[in-house]
């Protein structure tokens, strides 16, 4: 055992799998309030003949004697019920059964759209636990699902089988007016919380079927929705008051005394699945309309602390696959893939050799920043495609596409204008491969990522966690998730492959005298252009206090998306250089990043195969 950790390649891998192990342990431990909560995974044939996926946390003084109160979790559009595993975990530890649900084309639920349903059909299987109190169910949703806080009270008041007693509604609007455009009050008795953070770059500028309200959503607060919601649906017209965020409103309505408040946090929009601000007056205010058994104030939490660990597990699920390589390269069976002396860097580039450098992170940057928006519109608006029914992989992948043929095109003309003469031989760089090794680069390259992911699915199984952070999420998934991966594969190669000949054939020199410098122009340089769509979105928000693509769905959607992007794209260079370092192969990186990044793309995300009529009521 000494002897095999002196080796430093085994004493990487040695440390990548204790990081994911100390991942695991601590943040299933985090999750069960230290064994005080079960969280268990379900999977459920709903009324609607569709199967449902979610996380079941159960604290341990919900009993069939003392039956506690419970609430849905649900999660916005493009995410999974992992995502709300902070909010869920934290009304647990207050006593309260909490539900994490798979929307109905995510995660582990069917691959199809409905009518927000899934979260009527969550409340229905909460009633029906013995250790639940189906008279105190409550429901919380961020962006898509909080429009299902809205729906399953149309639902119940339509005469269904379950009702909530308490919601919050995040990140999106509730129902202000009725068809005719009068004002309501839509959510009756129950108390309704919102919080309407003052950056939200998806929601809260304003538009309705009776035309746009336009407003920056930090003036939320002063407009006349703002003041009809916190009283109960009055005309605004009629109300003097200015809202009081912060301020519990209250009124007696059908013997009873409901409850209205407008929280208005300093953030963006995606954070608050991550945010201990926004959890903390989700869970108050649930913990007190429900009567939470274990009542704790809002910044008695653990859930960022548990995120902080799952984000642990990625560090060193991408060490792993690095220091997995390292190793096998050292064994008989992939020792040809060792590169035979020093992968050396070229030497810095001077004159032409510099504007060939900077020009190529320059232009791979635009071409990335033009092109992700209008190919994430073509995509979402298209028809589903059964082939590839994950909007966000396709997207990313055929962006990828475009991206991988610019980066070829500018290495050619490189090499062909510049590079020939000027010390980049295709086989000293590793471009042309020695004979006999393209085998087993590839049995290699698909061997790393997938050893690595094992973890997740060991996280999974013994724990009930998985490595992620905020969106940036490594999580396991069902068989057909297995098979869009497959699918999509070629289109991330298509990028991978381009991107790690890019990061070390052409771009690996000694500008700036360090190696480090290099990397970290080459990595940022890589995500620049994504970095560039971030920048002009929230520079123009702070600046004008309007996102620059609020008015555009599937614009905003990609920019979700966006902030995984970057995280990878500034990774896949530095591990694409560990691996081309070792091995002079800039082939097996390219393999091993397509590979993972295809999984995470279509795993973490919508599937939808097809949409389902909505005729269908819950009963």
């Amino acid at each position: 055992m000494g002897k095999w950790m002196k080796n430093s390649s085994k004493r990487l891998l040695a440390i990548s799998v204790l990081l994911m192990l100390v991942s695991m342990v601590m943040a299933g431990t985090l999750q069960s309030d230290f064994g005080k909560v079960t969280v268990k995974k379900i999977k459920v044939e709903t009324d609607a003949g569709l199967t449902m996926g979610g996380l079941l946390y159960v604290p341990d003084s919900a009993t069939e004697e003392n039956p506690a109160p419970a609430a849905v979790v649900v999660h916005g559009w493009w995410k999974t019920k992992e995502s709300q595993s902070s909010t869920a975990m934290e009304l647990a530890r207050r006593g309260i059964v909490a539900l994490a649900i798979d929307m109905y084309g995510h995660g582990d639920s069917s691959n199809v759209k409905f009518n927000f349903v899934d979260s009527y059909n969550g409340l229905e299987l909460l009633a029906g636990l013995p250790y639940v109190d189906a008279d105190r169910l409550g429901i919380t949703g961020h962006s898509m699902g909080g429009k299902c806080c809205t729906a399953v009270t149309e639902w119940a008041d339509q005469g269904g089988s379950v009702d909530v007693a308490a919601m919050v509604i995040a990140g999106t609007d509730p129902t202000y007016q009725d068809k005719d455009g009068a004002w309501i009050n839509a959510y009756g008795n129950r108390d309704v919380c919102m919080i309407a953070a003052r950056y939200d770059d998806f929601e809260y500028h304003g538009s309705t079927i009776h035309g746009p309200w336009y407003n920056a959503p930090r003036d939320y607060a002063s407009t006349d929705r703002a003041k009809s919601f916190v009283n109960f649906g009055e005309d605004p017209a009629n109300i003097q008051d200015e809202v009081q965020v912060g301020k519990v409103y209250e009124k007696e309505i059908d013997g009873r005394i409901a409850k209205r408040l407008l929280y208005t946090p300093t953030q963006i929009h995606s954070w608050f699945v991550l945010s201990p601000v926004s959890t903390g007056m989700t869970v108050s205010f649930l913990q007190d309309s429900l009567g939470a058994p274990n009542p704790l104030g809002a910044s008695n939490q653990l859930g960022f602390i548990k995120e902080l660990f799952t984000a642990v597990g990625l560090v060193g699920m991408f060490m792993f696959m690095v220091s997995l390589v390292y190793v096998l390269v050292e064994t008989p069976a992939f020792a040809c893939l060792k590169a035979s002396k020093k992968v050396e860097p070229l030497p810095a580039p001077k004159g032409k050799g510099l504007a060939w450098f900077w020009g190529a992170i320059l232009v791979t940057a635009i071409v990335s920043y033009a092109t992700l928006f209008p190919i994430a519109t073509w995509i979402n608006t298209a028809p589903p495609d059964p082939l590839l029914p994950i909007i966000q992989a396709k997207s990313l992948g055929i962006w990828g596409v475009i991206s991988g043929a610019v980066s070829l095109l500018i290495m050619f003309l490189n090499y062909r204008f510049y590079g020939k003469n000027n010390g980049i031989d295709l086989r000293e760089r590793g471009i042309i491969l020695p004979k006999g090794t393209f085998a087993k680069t590839v049995l290699l390259g698909i061997i790393a990522p997938l050893a690595a992911y094992g973890f997740v699915f060991l996280a999974d199984y013994f724990f009930t966690t998985d490595f992620r952070f905020w969106t940036f999420a490594a999580r396991a998934f069902e068989s057909d998730k297995a098979i869009y991966s497959l699918v999509s594969l070629p289109l991330f190669l298509m990028y991978y492959i381009p991107n790690s000949l890019a990061t070390n054939c052409f771009r690996y020199n000694r500008i700036g005298g360090k190696e480090w410098i290099n990397t970290l122009i080459v990595s940022v340089g890589n995500a620049l252009g994504c970095i560039g769509l971030l920048a002009v979105q929230y520079m123009t928000f702070v600046a004008t206090g309007y996102s620059r693509w609020h008015d555009n769905g599937s614009v905003k959607s990609a920019i979700g998306w966006s902030y995984a992007v970057v995280a990878i794209l500034i990774i896949a260079p530095i591990v694409a250089r560990k691996i081309y370092k070792k091995t002079n192969n800039p082939y097996l990186a390219g393999i091993i990043n397509g590979i993972i990044v295809a999984i995470i793309s279509c795993t973490s995300t919508s599937t939808i195969l097809y949409t389902v009529g909505t005729s269908y009521i819950p009963h």
